[in-house]
């Protein structure tokens, strides 16, 4: 989830791919400050504002049934892509290490500082407790990784293969997108989870997550056919989960919606999304070249200091909106301000965040 420079991992990136990324993570700091100012927030731990905005929920509900779904995607297409370029040793021993380390600073570190700080908020009584926090689907995708890398080897590496061919006809055309919601539509209607986009934990966010990674292969493994069937509907399906997610928030007021329909949802969005980007994102700048490499080890420290933030504005009597603003932009100046100025000059601890080694 990094910028790479060493050997074949740098070569032909997928600017669409980077921004994508960024972008998902960026949204995400934002939806975590959001569910601060939430009913719920401290049945999950956040640190909660005495005044709410349930309103942020409504964009919140069209963002975060797609937040996770699309990272795990983008993870099994960076594989399939790293694995046409690379020997699979290289690949699983490269992406293991990009991801293992910071989902050990995550369970040791980070998530335990973020839960301290929580019990704190709350008065209990605080404790060193192990646990990733966020960072939890990072190993989902370590075992998506090895279990996709072993497909890969089976049943993509060779070009005459006719598995490979068989997806590549599937994904390279429309029907890649039938299967795809499916697949998703399937996925809700078997697990039923009582709430969509809790990806956390239990079969269903196991599933979803799997089911994405391995369409990221396929996808990627389908190679510009795909991408030009994504780019030509992108108009449809943009304008498809629109009028679901209105569906959603007028008929359902956005509770208890049958899962198979926010599946359906989730992956038109997805799709929408995917196709946008590679038509305007698929550019490299300056900006996208920064972004790439700051964007992971923000978000690995954003939630403790989201967290930590909390004690000092919400106890302030100013709108809940406006503690809302300066919560976010709070939250990536002091991140940003760590990446800049402490994490990209102390080479050793780079990889502990996801960045590669600085002499």
């Amino acid at each position: 989830m990094v910028e790479e420079r060493n050997g074949n991992f740098f070569q032909n990136r997928r600017c669409d791919l980077d921004a994508l990324r960024a972008g998902a993570l960026f949204l995400l700091i934002v939806y975590h400050a959001a569910l601060s100012f939430q009913e719920f927030a401290s049945y999950i731990g956040f640190p909660q504002n005495r005044e709410l905005l349930e309103w942020l929920m409504v964009p919140g509900a069209l963002l975060n049934i797609w937040r996770i779904p699309i990272l795990f995607i983008i993870s099994g297409m960076v594989l399939v892509y790293s694995l046409k370029r690379s020997h699979v040793k290289d690949v699983i021993r490269h992406r293991l290490t990009r991801i293992g380390l910071p989902l050990g600073l995550g369970w040791l570190i980070v998530g335990p500082v973020g839960f301290f700080l929580s019990q704190i908020f709350y008065g209990k009584e605080a404790s060193y407790v192990p646990n990733p926090l966020h960072l939890w689907f990072l190993q989902n995708i370590i075992v998506y990784i090895l279990i996709g890398s072993l497909f890969f080897f089976l049943f993509l590496s060779s070009p005459y293969g006719f598995v490979r061919r068989l997806c590549c006809n599937i994904f390279g055309s429309i029907h890649g997108l039938f299967v795809t919601l499916l697949l998703a539509m399937g996925e809700g209607f078997l697990t039923n989870p009582g709430v969509y986009a809790w990806f956390l934990s239990g079969l269903h966010g196991w599933s979803i997550g799997f089911i994405c990674f391995m369409l990221g292969m396929l996808y990627a493994n389908s190679g510009e056919n795909f991408w030009k069937v994504v780019c030509r509907f992108r108009i449809f399906t943009f304008s498809t989960a629109f009028l679901l997610y209105l569906y959603r928030l007028f008929e359902y007021r956005l509770e208890n919606v049958p899962a198979y329909l926010v599946g359906l949802e989730s992956m038109l969005w997805i799709w929408a999304i995917l196709g946008f980007s590679h038509v305007y994102l698929n550019r490299d700048s300056p900006i996208f070249i920064y972004l790439r490499s700051a964007v992971f080890p923000v978000y690995i420290l954003h939630q403790p200091i989201q967290y930590a933030l909390a004690f000092l504005i919400f106890p302030a009597e100013i709108p809940a909106f406006l503690k809302f603003i300066l919560l976010v932009v709070g939250v990536l100046i002091v991140s940003f301000g760590i990446y800049e100025f402490l994490l990209r000059r102390i080479g050793y601890i780079a990889p502990y965040f996801g960045m590669r080694y600085i002499k």
